[in-house]
């Protein structure tokens, strides 16, 4: 394999840097073969022209089935995710730098799903233009944390992520305004109540924290559930991590990812990530997943579950905002039933099944 970059190597697919695509997504991939027909399906029926796939150290046959896929370029990372300087933000940063100029970039994990003003078939192009005729360089998205009724899921196939997960916390959310930042810190979800319980008691006593002991304590503050995913190359974008960019104009719309991270491979996450320490805070949020996993299986609703039906649920629950306002009947998406019949033209479902058992087979068993 030719190395491209600081100990990346180009493994298969089109030289990244010549691809004429005007919209690209990008993402790092840790065995999660088992979730990529689905997600390149969807990605491609909602207009993504190429993927840069970013294998970190994947066993599962991921680079042999991204070989397989025209519109995929597959980059092999054999670092640590969380390494310095070479880390997982610097191969990022690799991958923007070698984008053409004024392409837009979609920087997404594999467990998450873009969600614009519409779900139809092609709408993200018309979007980015949109944005490129009004000088936006940066879209802001909610991360929207799906779950299960209850966890662990059982073995039964099922391979769209929001039949497996269709729930989510309806808003407003947390947020802590940043004097580092320009915009705040956004909590809240299903990750905090599950791996952050008590900071519920820093929200209602904010205001009379000092200020000089807020840092230490957003330090160990939940994830935050806000991303700006969607950038377009131009001069002046200064890329800090998926959470922020600045030096250009953002987007005031509010999109979503909806993140579906209460999966059948979370057991193996977390045991990866507690061994390795790499993800943020040492992996701070996997111990909380480690303490649900290590209970019966337990339903993860509350009071402020919701339903994902569509982009309406999500405007009802108050996780994005169109400036231009769209009242209910703008939103003439097809049935959700009828999304995924479209999004399987573009994918291949008896993959998808294969490698669901490869990994329900590798996983833990729930405890009962």
């Amino acid at each position: 394999m030719l190395e491209i970059g600081p100990n990346l190597f180009h493994a298969s697919g089109p030289d990244p840097a010549a691809t004429k695509a005007e919209l690209v997504a990008i993402c790092i991939v840790r065995n999660e073969m088992w979730r990529l027909p689905f997600f390149l399906a969807y990605h491609r029926w909602l207009g993504i022209q190429h993927f840069i796939i970013i294998d970190n150290r994947s066993t599962d046959g991921t680079i042999d089935y991204m070989r397989r896929e025209g519109d995929v370029t597959c980059i092999v990372a054999p670092g640590n995710y969380g390494g310095k300087p070479a880390g997982h933000k610097e191969w990022l940063r690799w991958a923007l730098r070698l984008a053409p100029p004024q392409r837009w970039n979609l920087l997404l994990d594999a467990d998450e799903l873009f969600v614009g003003k519409t779900l139809q078939s092609g709408s993200l192009l018309p979007l980015v233009r949109r944005l490129s005729t009004e000088d936006i360089a940066i879209v802001t998205t909610s991360l929207v944390d799906c779950y299960p009724a209850r966890f662990p899921l059982l073995a039964d196939f099922e391979p769209v992520p929001w039949h497996r997960a269709p729930y989510f916390d309806r808003g407003p959310y947390f947020q802590w305004p940043s004097q580092e930042w320009p915009v705040p810190h956004i909590h809240h979800g299903v990750r905090e109540r599950i791996c952050w319980p008590h900071w519920r008691w820093f929200r209602k006593i904010k205001r009379v924290i000092p200020r000089p002991l807020r840092p230490s304590i957003l330090h160990d503050a939940p994830p935050w559930v806000i991303k700006m995913p969607l950038l377009r190359n131009v001069p002046g974008l200064v890329f800090d991590s998926v959470h922020y960019s600045s030096g250009l104009r953002r987007s005031v719309d509010l999109f979503a990812l909806l993140h579906y991270k209460f999966d059948i491979d979370l057991t193996i996450k977390v045991d990866v990530a507690l061994r390795e320490r790499q993800h943020a805070q040492q992996s701070r949020e996997y111990e909380g997943y480690a303490r649900l996993l290590s209970k019966p299986r337990s339903d993860l609703r509350c009071d402020r579950s919701c339903s994902f039906d569509g982009v309406q649920s999500l405007i009802d629950a108050g996780l994005v905002r169109f400036e231009r306002g769209i009242v209910r009947g703008d939103l003439r998406d097809p049935s959700l039933s009828k999304i995924v019949e479209q999004v399987w033209q573009y994918g291949d479902l008896a993959l998808q099944k294969e490698a669901w058992e490869r990994a329900w087979m590798s996983a833990p068993l729930p405890v009962s």
